[in-house]
């Protein structure tokens, strides 16, 4: 699991550009990363904290895609591209399998 979380990482952090060819400043910083590495974390956090119902879950699943899409929206939608949403949903199934949870998830996640 954490390698793919770290996967997730440093693929974002590898599309960070210093500015671009108009001189403007990057879409999204690595501090914008750590935000939404840290919604992750949080996430596979609460999943494992307890025995999950289906309910919970669904909970705290809607509030990572909600989480996430603000962060994105935040970063001109350029923080999580559709390689790095299928590698968070990934992660997002394998917590829950981990977590022996059933959770039908909505598509796109975010």
């Amino acid at each position: 699991m954490k390698s793919l979380l770290k996967a997730i990482q440093y693929d974002m952090l590898d599309f960070i550009e210093t500015e671009d060819d108009d001189g403007n400043e990057p879409a999204y910083t690595a501090r914008d990363v750590t935000s939404c590495m840290q919604f992750l974390l949080d996430f596979w956090t609460n999943i494992d904290a307890a025995e999950q119902d289906t309910e919970a879950a669904n909970t705290l699943v809607n509030q990572l895609a909600v989480d996430l899409k603000n962060c994105n929206s935040d970063c001109n939608h350029a923080l999580i591209d559709e390689e790095q949403a299928l590698a968070i949903e990934e992660f997002i199934i394998k917590v829950l399998r981990e977590a022996k949870v059933e959770v039908t998830l909505a598509k796109p996640i975010i």
